[in-house]
């Protein structure tokens, strides 16, 4: 459906395109999805896991890692399709920046891995996630 999205806008089609079915079935389903975006982030965060000293220079590195190469990816693509349309770089650079999702939790649990660093990884970059999506938002209409 992201890919879907954002060919359509490379194309400049909107909801405003489609027949007024397609739309407001469109619009119906974007704001569900919010609301189970916000309770499936809700329900995955544990703060007392950011509490823990055990692995916070690990922690560190991996989302340094992460998020420095999510940044430097993403701005190189605003850079090179901000002609093309205002919206989808904006896009694609804040979708480089979504968290760690919670399935690493089950494949280090399948292999026998400690899960609490796992945890740790998804509950701390639920929180750099949310901020670095809304400092995105706000800076980048700058550059353009």
């Amino acid at each position: 459906a992201f890919l879907v999205g954002i060919t359509l806008r490379v194309f400049g089609k909107t909801s405003d395109d489609f027949p007024e079915v397609l739309a407001s079935v469109v619009s119906k389903s974007a704001s569900c999805t919010q609301i189970v975006t916000i309770f499936g982030i809700g329900l995955f965060f544990q703060p007392h896991l950011l509490a823990q000293r055990k692995y916070a220079k690990r922690l560190a590195v991996l989302l340094l890692c992460k998020y420095a190469s999510a940044i430097a990816v993403g701005l190189s693509i605003f850079t090179a399709m901000r002609a093309v349309d205002g919206i989808v770089p904006t896009v694609l650079v804040i979708a480089l920046v979504m968290p760690t999702p919670p399935v690493v939790i089950a494949y280090a649990g399948e292999y026998g891995y400690d899960l609490e660093f796992p945890a740790l990884v998804v509950n701390a970059s639920l929180v750099a996630s949310f901020l670095l999506a809304i400092c995105l938002a706000l800076l980048l209409p700058c550059l353009r």
